[in-house]
């Protein structure tokens, strides 16, 4: 997803690598010797930030010896917060965001407004490394930033078509916070009170509690990312007596797949999303 916003304002004036690949899960990413390589030749290097790819990357740069410019694409951002050790619910309310304990949210790019704010930081950085072709990165970000301010306004207008008593989220992560408070969801619950995709497995227990919330939450689906366990996702679903659906979270698809851009994963997500809780 990050590859794609750079590509945006790069273009052709830019040699990007990209370390974590389509359809890879930057939570559980290993890096192989050729990322090490990789890092050695930058001269830029951006990654999300707010944790996105901690466990791995602060290691891999720190023993390549990498000379590059770090930009995390988030700084700036306060960020939401998903539920902590007490299972304090994550935040719901409207921007500006609500603060609760917890671990930060890293999935600000769900909100196409974020979204913006990570290309203009990415336009800053090239124009400040590259200043020969600043120009060129500018009319780039301002041609895109356009793309996605149109994108923005697609999304209210479909979520308007929705009822807001059937905007509820269930998802298999907690991922959707940006998405929520922007846009005017509620989220119920997660099978995983996390952002990140490497905690444990839900016990039994939680699964059932999860199932119990969605009944009562009125909920017409339980979504589950592209990365996820489908057989669990079908059998929370049907326990609960809701239809279950793929959301696009963490990564873009191969190209020509449903979400192989970062508008397409926005436009995947959105017409998903409210299909599922309309019909």
């Amino acid at each position: 997803i990050l590859a794609d916003l750079v590509m945006n304002v790069g273009q052709e004036l830019i040699d990007l690598r990209v370390l974590v690949g389509r359809g890879s899960d930057t939570h559980t990413f290993r890096p192989s010797p050729t990322a090490g390589v990789a890092l050695e030749e930058a001269d830029l290097v951006f990654e999300s930030g707010l944790g996105f790819e901690a466990g791995w990357f602060d290691a891999l740069f720190t023993a390549t010896a990498s000379r590059a410019v770090r930009v995390a694409v988030t700084d700036g951002i306060t960020p939401l917060r998903v539920r902590g050790d007490d299972g304090a619910p994550p935040p719901t309310a409207s921007p500006p965001a609500v603060q609760v304990e917890g671990e930060p949210d890293p999935h600000v790019w769900h909100d196409v407004t974020l979204a913006i704010h990570m290309t203009r930081r990415i336009r800053d950085a090239l124009a400040q490394t590259d200043p020969g072709n600043a120009a060129a990165y500018r009319a780039n970000a301002e041609t895109f930033v356009r793309e996605l301010e149109a994108l923005h306004r697609w999304v209210e207008d479909r979520v308007a078509s929705l009822a807001p008593e059937r905007r509820t989220l269930v998802t298999s992560h907690e991922v959707f916070g940006y998405f929520a408070a922007r846009y005017g969801f509620e989220l119920v619950g997660s099978t995983l009170g996390t952002a990140s995709t490497e905690a444990t497995d839900p016990s039994a227990a939680d699964v059932a509690r999860l199932i119990q919330a969605i009944k009562r939450s009125g909920a017409r689906a339980f979504f589950t990312e592209a990365t996820s366990s489908a057989r669990l996702s079908k059998r929370i679903a049907d326990a609960a007596g809701v239809r279950d659906a793929t959301l696009y979270t963490d990564a873009l698809t191969p190209p020509g797949g449903p979400a192989d851009s970062y508008v397409g994963l926005i436009r995947a997500n959105v017409t998903t999303i409210v299909r599922g809780l309309r019909d």
